[in-house]
Order: structure tokens, then sequence, then C-alpha cells
């Protein structure tokens, strides 16, 4: 009966709704994959700049229309694919979808200690101050140690 409901609701949805699910899901994927089957550092450089300041400019009104509607679809796409995506694979499929549509977020890598000689490594998007994706009181937890442009 469940599955019936979400079949519905996603048949009623608008089709830009659909098409950005259907995008944010194959770059979902796609992300997933790479993260776990292939070396990093071959694949670093299609991310962005490394250790590049953050770019300082503000977001007008469409642009936030646009990143709201792109997390939603992102965050609906991860929930279609039974939460395959972890923060690292999330970040990297908003930074594109992102890019495609003339936002160019940074992505940042930050670590926190956790017991002795353990991390926890987190992934998370900014553009300007404002955080686009990855939680709540990032500084206070995470120390930033790469940052992608």
């Amino acid at each position: 009966m469940r599955a019936l409901q979400r079949i519905i609701k996603f048949i009623r949805l608008p089709l830009k709704e659909k098409l950005l699910m259907g995008e944010a899901s194959v770059l979902l994927l796609w992300y997933s994959i790479l993260i776990y089957v292939i070396p990093f550092q071959w694949w670093e450089f299609k991310i962005g700049k490394k250790m590049q300041p953050i770019k300082k400019a503000s977001l007008d009104d469409y642009q936030k229309i646009e990143i709201i509607n792109i997390r939603k679809a992102a965050f609906h796409a991860n929930k279609l694919l039974l939460g395959i995506g972890k923060c690292f694979a999330m970040s990297l499929t908003l930074k594109r979808m992102l890019k495609c549509r003339g936002i160019n977020p940074s992505l940042l890598i930050g670590f926190q200690k956790y017991k002795e000689n353990h991390f926890i490594a987190h992934a998370w998007l900014q553009y300007d101050d404002t955080l686009l994706y990855g939680g709540n009181n990032l500084n206070e937890f995470y120390k930033e140690c790469i940052i992608y442009t």
C-alpha cells in the first residue's frame, strides 16, 4: 500500500522535478561507485581546483530556488537508492548539478578526532558563507583540511 502511494506521488510530480531526480540518481550512483572502486587520486582532478580560497559572491533569488530544488531532488534520489550516497557522494552530486547550472560551490572535507589515532571524515558544500549541504555547526566538530573550488 505504501509503495503504491509513493508511485502515485512520483507520477504526480512535475516533469522538471522528475528530470532532476533522474539526474541526481545517475550522478549519485556514479559517484558512489567511483568512491568504492577507483582510487581517489585517479579521479580527484574532476572535482575542482584543490586548496583555492572560497569565492565571495552572493546568490540571487533564482539561484536560491534552484539550490532548494536540486537539494530536494538529490535527497529524494538518495532515498530512492536506499541511502547509498553518503556525505562525500552527495556533496559531489550536488556540486556537479549546481556547477552545470552556473553555481560553483566549494566542496570542503574535514576530519574529527574520534579516539586515539582514529578520525572521522565528513564532506560538505559551501557557497561564500552559505552552507548548502552537510549539517550545522561543522566548525565545532570538524577541522577543514581540503577545499575544492
